[in-house]
């Protein structure tokens, strides 16, 4: 894994393509009025330890022999950096120390520093959230399948879901102020750090 071949897109694009995947996997998981297939609740939720843990790493909150159920490409880069000395760290410490460095190089606007300053609290925010999916998704895998169908069981698959759905879309509170943004919000404001004012030069010496 250390010898990984570098991501086409761009980290934000793969943060949001594989968040979004695991709200999807979340909203699967839950469907609607009691689960009744556990093989699907079970696989789902798999999944979103896949993407959250990376395949370095998830072996750690699966049964032993578990497979990699997600897609190779959204496993082979974790989410969360569960394991601070893996070889792969996860998508949200990969961008925030991108964001340090570009904030203190030489030639960033205040501005700029100040956007790349509110993004990586926003992404310890997002983690937050995300270290709860994890823990409702340790939960419903670590659950026998009579247990998964089970009406008690429910308000679990709510959380995941109710979470996953914040950590990419974000929250709305009653004032601008209480807002939550979601990794949705965070990829326009990582775009808009790469725009650059352009200014007519004018030579003003004269011959």
């Amino acid at each position: 894994m250390s010898d990984m071949m570098p991501l086409p897109g761009g980290l934000g694009v793969w943060l949001l393509q594989n968040l979004r995947l695991v709200f999807e996997w979340a909203s699967d998981a839950r469907g609607t009025g009691l689960p009744t297939n556990a093989v699907q609740v079970r696989s789902d939720v798999i999944k979103i330890l896949d993407a959250l843990d990376g395949a370095e790493s998830v072996g750690k909150d699966v049964p032993q022999g578990t497979p990699l159920l997600a897609d190779p490409m959204v496993s082979r880069k974790p989410i969360l950096t569960i394991d601070p000395k893996a070889m792969v760290p996860g998508y949200l410490l990969d961008i925030d120390t991108h964001l340090f460095g570009f904030s203190t190089s030489p030639g960033t606007t205040s501005t700029q520093q100040a956007l790349a300053g509110k993004i990586s609290s926003e992404l310890d925010v997002v983690q937050n959230v995300l270290q709860q999916v994890r823990q409702d998704a340790k939960q419903l895998v670590a659950k026998t399948d009579k247990d998964l169908l089970s009406p008690k069981t429910v308000p679990l698959l709510d959380d995941l879901v109710n979470q996953a759905m914040i950590a990419y879309n974000g929250r709305q509170g009653p004032t601008s102020n209480t807002n939550q943004a979601g990794v949705t919000s965070i990829f326009v404001q990582i775009q808009q750090l790469a725009q650059f004012s352009i200014v007519k030069y004018t030579n003003q010496m004269q011959v």
